[in-house]
């Protein structure tokens, strides 16, 4: 896992003045809202066995200090080569239930799910994925840049140039939307149309 801290220095070269509690403060934000709008962090979680007569589901092999921002299907990295009705139809309850609507028993086809996950850390996350360092680390940076530099009252505050790094931020977190639609984390889709006869 990547330290918050590891964007300190990078960070204060943009804001001398700025105490270093702020600056992971910023991190911590940014990495939170990068997670959350670009559903970078992919994660399969183990599978979990339907029980005849059960439609709520627990998961409770989740990675230390993190949520679930999107659920993409419940058949883990094979959620997106096979067609979606092959999938009973669910929904989410915060902060970790999948809840199954469809009447499922155990003699139905589907007996284990593994749902297909996309996370963001808590609040309470003190580091997040190595991978969002290694291929996102300037975009965090610019993002947190522009966080610090958007405070009016600050010391270290720079509206005119927060927006340069506010936009390079976004951009970052839209290439990462790009890598993920392009198959990077998961299976990419198949559609299949059913035929329709007249």
């Amino acid at each position: 896992m990547a330290a918050y801290s590891d964007w300190v220095d990078a960070v204060s070269i943009h804001l001398e003045k700025c105490p270093r509690v702020a600056v992971i403060g910023a991190v911590k934000s940014c990495v939170i809202e990068f997670c959350d709008k670009s559903h970078a962090w992919i994660f399969e979680h183990p599978e979990v066995t339907i029980v005849d007569g059960e439609n709520r589901y627990q998961l409770v092999d989740m990675p230390n200090d993190s949520s679930i921002c999107k659920v993409w299907g419940l058949r883990g990295h094979n959620a997106y080569s096979c067609d979606e009705r092959d999938n009973p139809r669910y929904h989410y309850e915060h902060p970790d239930l999948i809840v199954i609507d469809d009447d499922l028993s155990v003699s139905s086809t589907l007996t284990t799910i593994t749902p297909l996950l996309s996370l963001k850390p808590r609040q309470s996350a003190l580091d997040c994925p190595d991978f969002i360092a290694d291929d996102y680390f300037e975009c965090i940076l610019n993002g947190a840049v522009a966080y610090l530099q958007m405070q009016p009252t600050a010391e270290w505050s720079q509206p005119n140039m927060a927006a340069v790094h506010q936009a390079e931020y976004l951009a970052g977190i839209e290439r990462a939307r790009s890598r993920l639609a392009d198959g990077f984390g998961k299976a990419k889709p198949r559609h299949r149309v059913q035929p329709q006869y007249l």
